[in-house]
């Protein structure tokens, strides 16, 4: 099916792998008639009912984690590390996707969540922003502390130097309630 422009959804990676990488984008392209992926490559928790995957009816998301294996040199000016997902088996995970999406001559978008970001602000309590009544966010990132700023431009560069994406959507990149 043909598209004029771009035609586009937003997809977790796990989606893509658990369908097959050629079988998804073949469905999104051929039955979908879209041409445009804007992938999850860092995201927070939740839990996704997914009827049409062939792995898993449910998937219970893991906190704040990473899609990809960070590797950009950026990462080394960070004390905040991230937890990459237990479902990237290797060095090949995003590449094998985002190879697919350039093969089929998909346009390719990260969608990426910063700052809400539980198992940071947990493992590392400092990132996390205090409210006015000394209380701890255990779900956020403060954008004001130099190292979670850090941890986002790394996680930026690093999925623009190495998969060379088109764009980013941005998602939690502020200051959250309270």
């Amino acid at each position: 099916m043909a598209t004029s422009g771009r035609a586009a959804i937003f997809i977790y990676p796990w989606d893509i792998t658990d369908e097959g990488i050629e079988n998804c984008f073949a469905t999104l392209e051929d039955t979908c008639g879209l041409n445009e992926v804007n992938v999850a490559a860092a995201y927070h928790a939740g839990t996704y009912f997914l009827p049409h995957n062939p792995k898993r009816t449910i998937y219970w998301g893991e906190d704040g984690d990473l899609y990809f294996l960070p590797t950009h040199q950026r990462w080394q000016k960070t004390r905040a590390q991230p937890h990459v997902s237990s479902l990237v088996d290797g060095p090949a995970y995003m590449h094998n996707i985002v190879d697919e999406a350039r093969r089929r001559g998909f346009g390719l978008n990260f969608w990426i969540v910063y700052f809400f970001n539980r198992d940071l602000a947990v493992r590392q309590p400092q990132l996390a922003p205090v409210n006015a009544l000394g209380h701890l966010h255990g779900s956020l990132l403060c954008p004001g502390n130099a190292d979670a700023r850090e941890f986002a431009l790394a996680m930026t560069e690093d999925l623009l130097c190495t998969y060379r994406a088109d764009g980013l959507f941005l998602e939690s990149l502020s200051f959250g309630p309270y």
